[in-house]
């Protein structure tokens, strides 16, 4: 992906809003190491800060995708199901705390939750969005990335 200046203001607009650089990675394409460096101002520090500036349109898909993620919304069922072991790896990759993916399953028993946050193999790439509202190509077009080799 091209860093052109106004992507550069689109990145520096998601860390003002407090966004990590593994989130920004995942709305923007561009590699966590050149977030990373933005932020500590090693590149394009001559760029300023744009609050006005506005994402591309599949820039702005994916950081809805990603918001409706990380709102914690809740997967409504009795049990415990595949599609909710995926949702917490899910949280779990985008960096939300034990503590918050817990309390959003404190219907669990602590150590039954500790199993499923430990559970190693876990294919978040078969995580059904449609359940939080997200077509499952925003899905997979938010994370694609990190599974391509």
């Amino acid at each position: 992906m091209k860093a052109d200046k106004k992507r550069i203001q689109g990145v520096k607009k998601l860390i003002e809003k407090g966004y990590t650089d593994k989130e920004i990675a995942l709305v923007t394409k561009f590699s966590q190491s050149f977030i990373n460096r933005i932020r500590s101002g090693k590149k394009h520090a001559d760029v300023e800060y744009d609050p006005d500036v506005s994402l591309s349109k599949e820039e702005s898909t994916r950081l809805n995708t990603l918001n409706q993620i990380l709102a914690l919304n809740e997967m409504w069922g009795v049990s415990v199901g595949e599609n909710d072991l995926y949702y917490i790896h899910l949280l779990k990759f985008l960096g939300v705390s034990k503590q918050r993916v817990f309390e959003l399953y404190a219907h669990l028993s602590k150590k039954h939750f500790n199993s499923l946050w430990l559970k190693s193999d876990v294919q978040i790439k078969l995580f059904d969005p449609t359940r939080l509202g997200i077509s499952s190509y925003e899905y997979l077009d938010l994370i694609i990335d990190y599974f391509i080799k």
